[in-house]
C-alpha cells in the first residue's frame, strides 16, 4: 500500500507544471562560458501572458439557474459536479467538494448535476442511480435536497454497495426511513420518489449526460477546465494493482481528491490578482537596492543586484510594492539546497500573468548559500515570474540556468531555521512558513 500512495503523489506531482528548480546533484555538469557567454546586464524579454479566457455560454460548463448550488452566484470560481449518488467515487468526493467551498465561502460556487449511471436496457450500469436521484429531487420539493444528498453519500455503504444487498422494494423503505428522519413529510416524499414525473427527469438527466458526452462520474468543471476524476482514479488503480475493482480506501481516494481540485482551485482563485502587461524597468544598475523580506521568525534582508538582474530586480520591486508577495509562504524548502517561495497560490505554478527570460551573469555562481534566485519551469528558462529562491547551500549544478539577482545579508540563520516543506514528496503537507510582506528601499 505505500508503494500504491508513493505512486500516486509522483503521478499527481509529475502532471503539475510547477516553478522550481532541479534537485540537488552533485553530479550535475557545469555548463561551459568559455564560449557565448553573457557579458555586462543584459535586460530580459518579458511577455504577458493570456489571463482566464473569457468563459463561453456552455451548458456543460457554466451554472444555469434551477441548478442546486451553494455559495454566491457572483464567485470567481464555480464548480459544477457531474455526479451519480451510487457511484462510490462520487461519494468520497462528496466531503471534499463541501469542505473546498467552505475554504472559500466567498470566492467559490459549488453546483451539483445529476448524472445517474442508468445505462440501457440491454447494458445496465448502477440500478439505484435513478431512485437515488429521485430521492434528493423529492427532498428537494421540500427544502431538503442537500440535506438527502448528505444522507445518500454520507451512509453510501447501506445501501449502494453490493455488500448491502439492498432490493428494491428495501431500498424505498430505506429511503422513506431517511426522509422521516430528516422530517420530510414521509407520505408526499414517497409520492413524489416514484411519480412518473421524477423518474421521467432522472432518465432525462442521463440522456442529457450521454449527448453532453461525459464519459463517466464524477466528471467535474472549474471555469470551464474539465477533469474526469473517475478515468484518473481508473488509471492508478489500474496501474497499481491491474484491476479497477480494488485498490485504495476511500479515505485515499478522497485525499487524492483533493489535492487535484485544490491545485487547481488555487491557480484559478490566483486569476484576478495576475498582472495584464508586463512591468517597467525602474531599477537603476548604478542603485543601491535593499529587499526586507518580513516572516514571522524575523527579517531576512536581501541586496539587489540591478547590475546584473536589471529586469529581475525591476519585477521584484514592482510585486513587492503591489503586496504581492504579503502572507504568501515558503512553499518549498528543502535543507541543504533552497527555500523557495513567490507564489500566492502555495501550488509552486502560480505565475503574476507575465513570464521573463534569463539574466545570468558567468561571473555570478551558485557557490555559496545565501543567494537569491529566480524559479523556473523545468527546462524553460523565459518562465521566470514571481517565485524566487535562496540557496542555503553552493549548489553549481545550477550555474547558467537560473537568474541570480541578490543574496542575503541579514538573517541567514531564519532562512536555515525555515520549516522544511517538500510539495514533490508530500502534495499535501500542511502550509509553509509565512511571509508577512516585502519591502524595498533604494534610489
Amino acid at each position: 500500500m505505500r508503494k500504491a500512495i508513493h505512486f500516486l503523489v509522483l503521478l499527481l506531482v509529475l502532471g503539475l507544471a510547477a516553478c522550481s528548480v532541479p534537485p540537488a546533484a552533485d553530479e550535475s555538469p557545469t555548463p561551459d562560458f568559455s564560449a557565448g557567454g553573457i557579458s555586462g546586464p543584459a535586460v530580459a524579454t518579458c511577455t504577458a501572458i493570456s489571463q482566464a479566457a473569457a468563459r463561453p455560454d456552455n451548458p456543460l460548463t457554466e451554472a444555469q439557474p434551477g441548478d442546486w448550488s451553494i455559495g454566491p452566484e457572483d464567485a470567481y470560481a464555480t464548480i459544477i459536479e457531474y455526479a451519480d449518488f451510487q457511484c462510490p467515487y462520487c461519494a468520497s468526493l462528496a466531503p471534499i467538494l463541501a469542505q473546498l467551498q467552505q475554504e472559500h465561502p466567498e470566492d467559490v460556487r459549488f453546483v451539483y448535476r445529476h448524472f445517474p449511471l442508468i445505462g440501457t436496457p440491454e447494458e445496465p450500469l448502477n440500478p439505484k442511480a435513478a431512485l437515488a436521484m429521485q430521492a434528493a429531487e423529492a427532498a428537494g420539493r421540500q427544502g431538503m435536497f442537500w440535506e438527502m444528498h448528505d444522507v445518500l453519500y454520507g451512509r453510501y455503504t447501506q445501501w449502494a454497495t453490493q455488500e448491502a444487498a439492498l432490493t428494491e422494494e428495501a431500498f424505498l423503505l430505506w429511503l422513506g426511513d431517511s426522509a422521516a428522519e430528516l422530517g420530510l413529510d414521509r407520505a408526499q416524499f414517497e409520492a413524489d420518489l416514484t411519480s412518473p414525473e421524477l423518474a421521467a427527469e432522472a432518465q432525462a438527466a442521463w440522456d442529457q449526460g450521454v449527448a453532453l458526452g461525459l464519459p463517466n462520474s464524477p466528471f467535474v468543471v472549474i471555469n470551464g477546465q474539465s477533469l474526469n476524476l473517475g478515468e484518473q482514479m481508473d488509471i492508478l488503480l489500474e496501474q497499481n494493482f491491474g484491476n479497477t475493482q480494488s485498490g485504495f480506501t476511500s479515505v485515499q481516494v478522497s485525499a487524492f481528491f483533493y489535492i487535484i481540485l485544490d491545485y487547481t482551485l488555487e491557480l484559478t482563485l490566483l486569476e484576478p490578482r495576475q498582472f495584464q502587461e508586463c512591468p517597467p524597468l525602474v531599477a537603476d544598475p548604478a542603485g543601491t537596492y535593499i529587499a526586507t523580506i518580513q516572516t514571522e521568525q524575523g527579517d531576512i534582508v536581501i541586496r539587489l543586484f540591478p547590475d546584473v538582474a536589471p529586469f529581475t530586480v525591476s519585477s521584484f520591486i514592482f510585486l513587492a510594492d503591489r503586496g504581492w508577495f504579503d502572507d504568501i509562504t515558503f512553499h518549498r524548502v528543502l535543507p541543504g539546497f533552497v527555500a523557495q517561495a513567490g507564489d500566492p497560490s502555495g501550488t509552486g505554478a502560480g505565475s503574476p500573468g507575465y513570464y521573463f527570460g534569463l539574466e545570468a551573469d558567468p561571473n555570478l555562481l551558485f557557490d555559496r548559500p545565501g543567494l537569491v534566485a529566480m524559479a523556473h519551469q523545468a527546462n524553460a528558462p523565459d518562465t521566470n515570474g514571481s517565485q524566487f529562491f535562496i540557496t542555503t547551500a553552493p549548489a553549481e549544478n545550477l550555474n547558467g540556468d537560473y537568474t541570480i539577482f541578490g543574496e542575503v545579508i541579514e538573517g541567514m540563520d531564519i532562512v536555515l531555521n525555515l520549516t522544511p516543506r517538500d510539495p514533490s514528496a508530500n502534495p499535501g503537507a500542511p502550509p509553509g512558513d509565512t511571509i508577512l510582506t516585502i519591502t524595498v528601499a533604494g534610489p
